[in-house]
């Protein structure tokens, strides 16, 4: 994982990139809104922005998906983002463009 200024993470192979986002314990699913395009993302939680922009990268967004994580007393939102078709190999150098 490379953590980056934004209080996220994330890492990659071949096929797709994943990032991990820092949330409070008590969100709930019904709580997160994310919203994923072909060249952008939009993530928000609770009605607050935690995620938003044009990615590195191109994704297959209908492959996309999330989930809620707990890793000991920390909550995370993990975000698996498959890249799109022959853009499988590229190497992402940063998530956001």
């Amino acid at each position: 994982m490379t953590a980056m200024p934004g209080g996220y993470s994330f890492s990659q192979d071949a096929d797709s990139v994943m990032v991990e986002l820092p949330v409070a314990v008590g969100v709930k699913a019904s709580d997160v809104k994310c919203l994923f395009a072909t060249v952008s993302i939009s993530v928000v939680v609770q009605g607050m922005p935690l995620l938003s922009g044009a990615l590195a990268g191109r994704c297959a967004r209908d492959e996309c998906s999330w989930s809620l994580v707990q890793e000991g007393a920390q909550r995370l939102l993990v975000l698996n983002l498959a890249k799109e078709g022959g853009a499988r190999a590229m190497r992402w150098q940063t998530l956001l463009a």
